[in-house]
């Protein structure tokens, strides 16, 4: 599945943190629950299943799969709850970029403050 090839990929990055990983694994069960209760199945599958005698058993089959790997991704996540009280580290939320305005490039009285800018 795309949906862990992407994600490992991110994991096995050098330098992530425990809460990336955390977010990453997060990420994953979200996107499994979601594909489980939306009966997900790519259409190549669904037209083979719908020609198959046997197809409603082996629909079932896959949604039983994907409820256990959701529980064995479940069970995985238990130890990484202790690191949850960090969470607040993580300062920036996807898609939200920050610009450091450079106070020496500021001359006058009337210098804005150093910090971070939002940006959009």
């Amino acid at each position: 599945m795309s949906i862990y090839q992407a994600n490992l990929a991110k994991v096995e990055e050098e330098h992530n943190s425990v809460l990336e990983i955390s977010k990453i694994l997060q990420s994953v069960r979200h996107m499994l629950r979601n594909r489980r209760n939306n009966n997900f199945l790519p259409l190549s599958v669904r037209k083979q299943l719908r020609d198959n005698d046997e197809g409603k058993s082996i629909s079932n089959e896959f949604s039983s799969v994907s409820k256990a790997c959701e529980d064995y991704l479940m069970e995985w996540m238990i130890p990484l709850e202790d690191f949850k009280c960090f969470e607040w580290m993580t300062l920036l939320k996807e898609n939200e970029n920050l610009k450091y305005e450079n106070p020496l490039t500021q001359k006058g009285p009337g210098r804005k403050r150093p910090g971070l800018k939002r940006t959009v």
